[in-house]
Parts: C-alpha cells; structure tokens; sequence
C-alpha cells in the first residue's frame, strides 16, 4: 500500500519542481533589431543611410536606403522653405514623380505629386485620381536646414508614380526654394543620375 502513494507522491513532486523551474525562452534571449530600421524621424544620423549624393555644394542631399520593398529617402536642403525630389522626367520637369514639402511651426507637410508639363504644374496625386503613396514622413528645420525624411514603396503600382530600382541609374531633379508652398516657384534647382547602390552621382 505504501508503493501505490510513493510513486503518485514523487511524480507530483517533480511536475511541481519542473513548473517552477521551468523556463520558456522568452528572456533567454535578446531581440536584435534588425539593420536599418531607424525611425523616420526628419532626423538623419550617421550610418543611418547607405547611400548619400550632394548637389549645388552640399546645398541639397538625399539619402536613401531600402527596407525590404520598400525605400527611405532623406532630402536635406538650404532653407527654410520647400523642397522637393522628381523621380524620372522625360523632358524638363514633365511627367516626373515628385515629393515635395516643408516643414512650418513644427509641423512636416509632404505631398506625393506629378508634374505634369515641362515647368510644371505638379497637381497631387490624389488630385488626378491617383494615390497618395509615402506610407511615412518626418521633418525637422534647423539651423537654417530643412530635412524630410519619407518611406514608399519601390513599386507602388500608381500611374503616377515611377519604379524605384535597387539597382542601376534612377534620373532625378531636386529643387527648393524660401516659401512653403506647393505652387509658388523654387530658387534653386537642379538633377542627375543617381546610382542606386552605391552613392556616385553625375549632376546636370
């Protein structure tokens, strides 16, 4: 008779032990946050971007870097007022995919838009039956620097959007100016032939 309660006995005893002592892995390991994964913030810090091309004399750069289908781009200009960055144009400005914003009181304003003539005028997106596709943004103006930070999608499948490639030439025009608007006209403007993975730049 004693055999029969000993052995029922030592088994509860040792699933007791092992609830007690028991460990699920969940603090046996750290997460590791994976590379690149920043928060957009309108702040660029260093080694927060992969690739980097200036223009007009480090007057305005852009950064970027890819997170799985998808990119982040920085754009930093000399002013106070807008800025803007044109994907693709087949001549001028025309028919370029752009972002354009600013940043006023503290607050960022950016808008997906598309240029539809030679000097303009760059409607939204939303306002030719298109989508508005930054999935994130954040600006920050500085010490006489605005800085927009934004993430879309490479391939947003929008007739007004352009593909963004990971690899190759992507052709851009950059722009900004002292007014925070989307229609009054910038004071400096430029472009060139960015190469995606790697930070080398021909300007025109």
């Amino acid at each position: 008779m004693k055999r029969c309660f000993i052995i029922p006995f030592v088994l509860i005893i040792c699933l007791l032990s092992a609830c007690i002592s028991g460990d699920d892995g969940s603090d046996s390991e750290t997460t590791t946050p994976p590379p690149n994964m920043e928060a957009i913030d309108g702040v660029v810090t260093q080694e927060e971007y992969d690739h980097k091309a200036e223009f007009s004399n480090g007057n305005f750069v852009v950064y970027w870097r890819f997170q799985d289908e998808s990119i982040i781009f920085a754009m930093v200009a000399k002013t106070d007022g807008m800025i803007a960055l044109g994907f693709e144009p087949e001549t001028g400005m025309k028919d370029a995919d752009m972002v354009i914003g600013w940043v006023k009181d503290g607050v960022a304003y950016l808008f997906d838009c598309y240029s539809i003539g030679e000097t303009g005028p760059h409607p939204e997106d939303i306002n030719l039956q298109g989508n508005d596709d930054i999935t994130a943004y954040a600006g920050v103006e500085y010490g006489g620097f605005t800085t927009i930070e934004f993430s879309r999608k490479l391939i947003t499948e929008d007739t007004f959007d352009k593909d963004i490639p990971k690899t190759g030439i992507l052709n851009v025009i950059w722009a900004y100016g002292p007014e925070d608007s989307l229609t009054l006209g910038h004071t400096n403007n430029g472009g060139g032939m960015l190469k995606m993975d790697s930070s080398d730049v021909v300007g025109y």
